[in-house]
């Protein structure tokens, strides 16, 4: 008896571990270098695939991101806490009109797997 509860419990122990590194992998905080006004980021998509990441704003910023890549079918899309904002293909600009964490997810809607940069301005 105490041997199955000690299997079953490592299990769900490694399940519960696994998903929350997942969670915690999959947003990518962006963070800007001291007196920088934007960053740039790289990477590739599969066809269908996405990220996501994670900036804190000032309230009153303008605030843009801007994606190229291969393909030119990547969807930005971006919220704050009062909601998401239109998706946008390659460019989103907006005023915050909140302080604290912004959301932004880029989706491949193409075919195939691109490559992409990401540039985030705050200013």
């Amino acid at each position: 008896m105490l041997k199955k509860f000690g299997f079953k419990f490592v299990v769900i122990t490694a399940i519960a571990l696994s998903l929350v590194t997942d969670s915690m992998a999959a947003t990518t905080r962006i963070r800007f270098a001291r007196g920088a006004s934007s960053t740039s980021l790289s990477g590739s998509l599969t066809s269908g695939g996405s990220r996501s990441f994670v900036v804190r704003l000032g309230y009153g910023q303008t605030f843009s991101v801007n994606v190229s890549s291969g393909n030119d079918e990547i969807v930005i899309k971006a919220s704050d806490v009062h909601g998401a904002f239109n998706e946008e293909y390659g460019y989103f600009e907006t005023e915050t009109d909140a302080e604290g964490d912004h959301y932004i997810t880029i989706r491949n809607t193409g075919r195939r797997s691109t490559r992409y940069t990401m540039t985030v301005s705050a200013y």
